[in-house]
């Protein structure tokens, strides 16, 4: 983490010597929860241990959204949830942080045949 402390201090994380081995974070980036700050840097670290920095940016930034996407099963705000549907209802948003679709398309078809209107 000493290593890439300015890619850390870049992307929102305050982190400072803490003794001869720890480290003590004092910022998150603004739009992750506090409570994932921890298991986003352990993932963070894992990156930085298996690619090039440049490499690991990109998957650092991915981690970052990720961990600071709504999930389900959690209590948020309704009026939050109004505008990433409203976001995904126009096409702003298209795929998660990770790459991964949001929304499909069903075809009438293929809605008959989960409904069993047809074989």
């Amino acid at each position: 983490m000493e290593e890439n402390a300015s890619l850390l201090q870049e992307l929102g994380f305050g982190l400072e010597p803490y003794g001869e081995e720890d480290m003590i974070l004092r910022a998150v980036p603004e739009a992750l929860d506090p409570a994932q700050a921890i298991p986003a840097l352990e993932e963070i670290c894992e990156k930085l241990k298996t690619g090039s920095r440049d490499l690991a940016r990109d998957g650092i930034l991915q981690t970052i959204a990720c961990k600071a996407a709504i999930k389900a099963g959690w209590d948020t705000d309704p009026m939050e949830l109004q505008v990433l549907a409203d976001k995904v209802a126009s096409g702003q948003i298209k795929y998660c942080p990770h790459g991964r679709p949001v929304a499909m398309t069903l075809t009438r078809r293929e809605l008959d045949k989960q409904f069993s209107r047809i074989v």
